[in-house]
């Protein structure tokens, strides 16, 4: 009974509720927000599907036998056509070469040389050569002096090839002629110049034979010995004997390797007015040596030993080490080192031939060195190089005007002590194989004890030069060459020193090569057509030209 009383209730309830939302709006909608609960929960499944599982196996044999037969395969050979071996070509040498021109200031110039052909039993030739200019200059007091020069060049060689062991020698013969033009104007009065008054002859003559192994490998035994001699003199009965012994022997020691380098050297000088001197110098050189996978580094000594109207000797350090800061890239080079440089009168007449007649110049002492250097490429058609150095240097000397005439066209010379430190740099840049750009440069600081400026030394220098192939016919380069202000004594006025302006001197050659054997060139010096001093009072020549050719026979 009280379930049905319930159905009707809900039976009512649902009538009524039906009758009310027919009355209401139809276009109302009603949403319904709540969760859905489902009134069904998941029921769990009991058993598994039916399967057929068989216990009956079956072995199923195979019984097969193997019958040999042979397979008959048919081949032919087909010969393989030899490969040519294409080789680079080998320039073709010739026995001679021949060089001849002529240019202004009447300078006739002639080169020949002459060798033997390719050879690995011996090599031998010869060497001529001439160069001369017969012209006069003027000076500041506008008289024209006499201001012509000779080089003659004479060399004869040979060298002989054995396993791992070489034997050469050679003689020569050098004469220069000069003339003592560059007097001075201001108090000179007699300027009546004649060429054999003012003239200075130059002649060298000597030879040198050596016995030296040449075996690859860098920790053979290695060795030198050989002699040498010279002789020098000059139109004013100065003379000077050379003898020269060099010796070197190098092996390993463990992981290192030891060089010992060695020299001893005579000199024996008669000057016009004093009578024989001779200088006696052995230099003794040992360094150890070890390189590794990035690096090298080396120590040794620097040992002099002479005796002239006194012995001496002279210590020096001797230590470098090189590094790869980047390999195939960049290298780094810092060492410390010192000599003695051996002034001899060859030498001093070589570097200003315009020296009074019987020059005596003590020997230079190179304290200490210091150096430090970073080279390498920028890529691979540009590099540079880089250093910085400092020298304590005693009893260096510098070229002054001598006094003793009244021309004053004689140079003497001023020693005193310097340090001196030098930053210096290069490059080169090759953006094509026929065209190429070198540049250097350095600059010098000079700290000197007595003298007021390093007399025609220039603290700034440099050079650039660019040349160019086009197709193995025409080669041209051009160059550009600076020294900066330098400074001459004035004695009339120490106070006062005498300023020699900053040089820029030009140059093109040009040559065109008409074949293999024969070409033609002009060379141009002084573009600029400038009057140069690179001594006090001696003016250079003008834009001055050379042109000829050369033949190969």
């Amino acid at each position: 009974m009280v379930n049905k009383t319930k159905y009707i209730l809900l039976a009512a309830n649902a009538l009524l509720f039906a009758t009310l939302s027919f009355g209401q709006d139809v276009r109302k909608t009603v949403f319904v927000e709540g969760a859905y609960r489902p009134e069904v929960q998941a029921a769990d499944k009991y058993g598994n599907m039916p399967s057929i599982s068989d216990t009956a196996r079956l072995a199923p044999v195979i019984n097969y036998s193997v019958i040999p037969s042979q397979l008959q395969t048919r081949y032919t050979i087909k010969p393989i056509k030899p490969a040519k071996l294409v080789g680079s070509s080998i320039d073709e040498l010739y026995k001679s070469h021949l060089k001849l021109g002529l240019g202004n200031y009447t300078t006739p110039l002639a080169e020949y040389s002459i060798h033997n052909l390719r050879s690995k039993e011996y090599a031998v030739g010869a060497y001529v050569f001439h160069r001369s200019s017969h012209t006069k200059l003027q000076l500041a007091d506008s008289n024209k002096v006499p201001a012509g020069y000779g080089k003659n060049r004479v060399n004869v060689y040979g060298k002989k090839f054995y396993n791992k062991v070489n034997v050469e020698g050679d003689i020569f013969l050098k004469t220069d002629k000069y003339r003592y033009y560059g007097y001075n104007t201001i108090l000179a009065t007699d300027t009546n110049l004649e060429q054999r008054d003012i003239r200075q002859y130059y002649t060298q003559v000597g030879g040198k034979a050596e016995v030296y192994s040449t075996d690859p490998d860098p920790k053979a035994f290695h060795y030198k010995i050989g002699i040498g001699g010279s002789y020098f003199g000059d139109d004013y009965q100065n003379r000077e004997n050379h003898l020269h012994l060099p010796l070197m022997a190098g092996f390993n020691v463990s992981s290192f390797r030891l060089d010992m380098e060695g020299a001893y050297n005579l000199f024996s000088t008669k000057f016009d007015t004093a009578g024989p001197v001779q200088k006696h110098v052995a230099q003794l050189h040992p360094s150890f040596k070890k390189s590794g996978g990035q690096w090298d580094v080396k120590l040794g000594l620097n040992l002099f030993y002479t005796m002239a109207d006194k012995a001496a000797f002279h210590i020096f350090p001797d230590a470098l080490l090189k590094f790869k800061v980047i390999p195939s890239a960049m290298n780094a080079s810092v060492g410390v080192s010192g000599k003695l440089e051996v002034n001899s009168l060859a030498g001093i007449a070589a570097e200003n031939p315009f020296i009074a007649p019987g020059l005596e110049v003590g020997d230079t002492k190179h304290k200490i060195i210091g150096f430090a250097g970073l080279d390498g490429i920028l890529s691979k058609n540009s590099g540079y190089k880089l250093s910085v150095s400092f020298n304590s240097l005693d009893n260096v000397y510098f070229f002054v005007n001598d006094t003793s005439s009244i021309l004053q066209n004689q140079f003497v010379v001023r020693t005193d002590k310097m340090e001196l430190v030098k930053f210096s740099g290069e490059t080169w840049y090759s953006p094509y194989s026929f065209l190429d750009f070198y540049l250097k440069a350095s600059y010098s600081s000079f700290n000197l004890t007595f003298e007021e400026h390093p007399w025609h030394v220039p603290a700034v220098a440099m050079s650039f030069t660019t040349s160019y192939n086009f197709k193995e016919k025409i080669f041209a380069s051009f160059d550009i060459i600076n020294y900066g202000k330098r400074y001459a004594y004035n004695w009339q006025d120490e106070s006062n020193p005498v300023e020699l302006p900053a040089i820029w001197d030009l140059n093109l050659r040009l040559e065109y090569k008409y074949s293999d054997v024969l070409s033609g060139f002009v060379d141009v010096y002084n573009l600029l057509s400038k009057k140069y001093y690179f001594w006090n009072q001696y003016p250079t020549q003008k834009i001055n030209f050379l042109a000829g050719f050369t033949y190969k026979f």
